[in-house]
């Protein structure tokens, strides 16, 4: 089961904008652009797309959480329950 298409959501805008980009780039970041262009040779489309921080709120429990549980999770097949309760709470997107 392999994964062809790719939406990555962010909210560093410069990085993502560099990552929409063709043009080579050349600012501090510029490793990193490089390795995300690269690395999207392996999907058949990818979009990336920018989010307001407080949408940022279940991405940010998934990583606190996982660093202090010292785990690593894959959001293949299922959300671990304390992300659930974090979308239970009353947090939606804008």
């Amino acid at each position: 089961m392999g994964v062809d298409k790719l939406e990555v959501e962010g909210k560093a805008l410069t990085i993502l904008k560099k990552s929409r980009s063709i043009a080579i780039d050349k600012s501090e970041i510029s490793a990193y652009i490089r390795d995300i262009h690269y690395n999207q040779r392996g999907f058949q489309s990818i979009h990336f797309k920018h989010v307001q921080r407080s949408a940022n709120i279940i991405a940010h429990k998934l990583a606190s959480e996982s660093l202090r549980r010292n785990e690593e999770i894959y959001l293949e097949v299922v959300v671990p329950e304390y992300a659930r309760e974090s979308l239970g709470s009353g947090h939606q997107r804008e």
